[in-house]
């Protein structure tokens, strides 16, 4: 059994031997045709996959970058709520209280609210953290 010859090696042989009729000629011109038009489909295929990878790549370092943020986020918040805790508030306000009125005279009739007003501020700061590490962990800016 004998197998037959490619037809585009058998048209381009006839080719280089200077043999090919016309016919073999649109044969053979069809031939490269069809073999252009699969390069350039190859061709758009890769760049649609090298888009495709950009675009993963970008999506992936996005992620990694909002990830980070979140262990930062979360670090802070565990660094503010640590120390002190919540059961050594009232401690920490007559800290403020006493470092105030030691400071000056003058404010220790507001040194009480003043130290509200920041241990406020501190819890006011750590629910804006937790909010948005709770975004950042659910995708929205």
């Amino acid at each position: 059994m004998t197998t037959q010859p490619d037809p585009v090696h058998h048209l381009l042989d006839r080719l280089l031997r200077g043999v090919l009729l016309p016919e073999e000629a649109e044969q053979l011109a069809g031939a490269v045709r069809i073999l252009q038009a699969r390069v350039n489909d190859q061709d758009g295929a890769a760049s649609v996959a090298v888009s495709a990878i950009r675009l993963m790549n970008q999506a992936g370092a996005q992620r990694d970058r909002a990830e980070a943020r979140v262990r930062e986020l979360e670090a802070e918040v565990a660094r503010l709520i640590a120390v002190p805790d919540r059961t050594t508030l009232p401690a920490l306000h007559q800290r403020i209280v006493d470092a105030v009125t030691t400071a000056w005279p003058d404010l220790r009739f507001v040194a009480d609210d003043l130290g509200h007003l920041v241990l406020a501020a501190r819890d006011q700061h750590i629910e804006q953290l937790e909010q948005q590490i709770a975004d950042l962990t659910a995708g929205t800016p």
